[in-house]
């Protein structure tokens, strides 16, 4: 919130809106109450690190498709020659035709005439074919750099974060170079024509000229003087379209959810408030730019009435013939019709210094996965053993961590149980190991070595994690357990099916592992999709596997049977389960309770320490 600003009008900026009332609003609404803030000890100033301005930036992106671009300067430049020839045939049409009456120059006026009109269609035909691929390109290599940014940054980012907007930011990509490569590029081109038509206009006649270029200025000024009201209401309706996705994408996605408590007016009336905050900011948007492109319209007015004006006194003094004046009229026009186009780009400028803002939010993050060649192992998967080295961790710098100095040995083969009830950082734990979060101190050590000394492809191969969140696609059963790696072989997919109890429901259906699937599985129980989970998991054949309630959705039996399988495969396991009766033939089971270890051994030590284990299964 700022005070008022002058004596008429105050600005709110909030994180939602920013609006400007009148002094006598704010004087009205104002509580009388305001937060100040002091530097503290610790206080530090950092810098921003410096930007380029967004135009340059903008501009910069044209640069993945040069050679397109460069082309379509050339052929914009070319463009000028047939405009400045088509002005010099109607100056000769008016001198020698309809002032002298000479006849034998209307042939060759129309003939050279046509000539000019079609190379003008060519090149400028040409033009947008160029532009048009230029888009393409670069809108290949902006949405291609954007997503491999954005597989590659950690968990934490995007748990911050909407999957609605983050599908939108996608989008605007596409959008930001379309922007690019059609309107701003067009203009930038125009512009370099506006200099060589300025160049034959002073040759012409200076003084006109000089009015001209004085008018084009004048229309820049009035162009910026508009545009800069529009800035924060159009990074005000950006932000509000994105929570908009972001809040649809959510409801489509928890359709079910809504629909069995009958919260569906709640659900509107919320979608509909985050509606009518776009409605409004696009509406005073489009006031805004109603305005912006008025601007131009009277100037033109004003720069036929200067050019004529003052041509005509020109020609009354004989400084300047008629046909010159009407030759510098057609010139004059193809001098100040780049300013439309300005204008619309200025109109979309702010649109494209938002998306900019909005991909940058991404491009900006630091990546979890490290450029640098990682440290080689002498083998190619890890032996499966993981310890954990005084772990201190929690999801917000904050508050107290969730975890704290937790120590922890998983020998290669071992099974370990995490129990404990909710809230006590079990599935926390998991991440950790699996490498979801990233902890505040100590270390998680495969194999003896820290995480990044282990190549990404050693330990993506070795381990694996299921929980409850299960993502299935519309392909094949056997492309959603090979999960988009070319490199698992059928019988690997097959054995893993075996393994998960999932096999024989799979050739039940029509193709077996051929089936396609529909969206998110709904063709399968949550049994199939949990085990299918599994198989996936299974597939790379890993040495560590980390089970965060992974068989929930099934009955006693088949968990037990695929128990059994995962121990012959040997593999290490961390187990994470709220039903007691999967975990009491484990190696090790710990209790946990506010991310510590409050008790741990195995099923029949526990049940005979008679502590918080004992209560756990009781209630079981």
């Amino acid at each position: 919130m700022m005070p008022p600003s002058g004596r008429h009008r105050s600005s709110l900026v909030g994180p939602r809106i920013t609006t400007i009332t009148s002094a006598t609003e704010f004087d009205e609404a104002y509580s009388k109450i305001a937060l100040t803030f002091e530097p503290g000890a610790s206080f530090g100033v950092h810098e921003r690190p410096r930007r380029d301005p967004e135009f340059l930036r903008l501009m910069r992106l044209l640069g993945l498709s040069s050679r397109g671009v460069i082309l379509a300067v050339i052929t914009g430049l070319l463009i000028t020659v047939p405009t400045t020839a088509a002005a010099v045939l109607t100056a000769i049409f008016v001198e020698e035709v309809l002032r002298a009456g000479n006849d034998n120059w209307i042939v060759p006026v129309l003939v050279i005439g046509t000539v000019v009109l079609v190379l003008s269609f060519a090149l400028t035909l040409l033009q947008q074919l160029l532009l048009t691929r230029v888009r393409i390109v670069v809108s290949i290599r902006m949405s291609a750099t954007f997503l491999s940014h954005l597989l590659r940054l950690p968990i934490r980012f995007f748990d911050a974060r909407s999957p609605g907007g983050l599908v939108t930011r996608v989008q605007l990509n596409s959008q930001l170079a379309g922007l690019v490569s059609g309107q701003l590029a067009t203009a930038a081109i125009s512009a370099l024509t506006m200099v060589i038509f300025a160049a034959v206009l002073i040759v012409v006649s200076t003084p006109l000229a000089l009015a001209a270029i004085a008018m084009a200025a004048l229309n820049a000024i009035a162009l910026v003087a508009v545009s800069r009201a529009r800035i924060a209401v159009n990074q005000n309706l950006q932000q509000t379209l994105i929570q908009l996705s972001g809040y649809t994408f959510l409801g489509i996605g928890m359709i079910d959810g809504i629909k069995a408590t009958g919260a569906q007016d709640e659900y509107f009336a919320r979608w509909a408030g985050i509606q009518a905050r776009a409605v409004n900011a696009q509406q005073r948007l489009g006031v805004l730019t109603q305005g912006l492109l008025a601007v131009p319209v009277l100037l033109a007015s004003l720069n036929v009435v200067v050019i004529l004006g003052l041509g005509g006194m020109l020609v009354i003094t004989q400084r300047l013939s008629l046909s010159e004046l009407i030759a510098f009229h057609v010139l004059a026009a193809s001098f100040f019709a780049p300013i439309g186009q300005v204008v619309s780009v200025a109109s979309q400028f702010q649109n494209a210094s938002a998306w900019l803002m909005q991909i940058d939010d991404v491009l900006q993050q630091p990546t979890a996965v490290r450029e640098d060649e990682p440290v080689k192992v002498a083998t190619g998967k890890l032996t499966g053993k993981v310890e954990l080295k005084d772990i201190t961790f929690g999801y917000v710098t904050t508050d107290p961590p969730l975890v704290e100095n937790l120590s922890l040995v998983l020998e290669p083969g071992a099974r370990v149980a995490l129990v404990g009830v909710s809230g006590s950082g079990k599935s926390t734990i998991a991440g950790l190991v699996a490498g979801i979060h990233e902890p505040w101190s100590g270390q998680i050590l495969f194999d003896g070595r820290p995480r990044a000394e282990v190549p990404r492809a050693v330990m993506t191969a070795s381990l694996g994690k299921v929980d409850q969140s299960i993502m299935l696609f519309s392909a094949t059963v056997a492309e959603n357990i090979a999960l988009f790696s070319e490199g698992v072989a059928a019988t690997d997919i097959a054995t893993a099916a075996n393994d998960a109890c999932i096999a024989d429901d799979i050739e039940a259906k029509s193709g077996g592992f051929a089936h396609v699937l529909s969206e998110g599985g709904n063709n399968l129980s949550g049994g199939q999709r949990q085990r299918l989970e599994i198989a996936r998991v299974l597939a790379s054949s890993p040495t560590i596997l980390i089970l965060d309630e992974a068989t929930s959705a099934l009955d006693t039996i088949t968990e037990a049977q695929i128990d059994s399988n995962l121990r012959r495969r040997g593999c290490t396991c961390l187990i994470v389960a709220h039903r007691l009766s999967t975990i009491r033939d484990c190696d090790q089971i710990l209790v946990l309770e506010n991310g510590k270890v409050i008790e741990s051994g195995t099923h029949d030590e526990l049940i005979r320490h008679r502590g918080r284990y004992l209560d756990l299964v009781s209630h079981d």
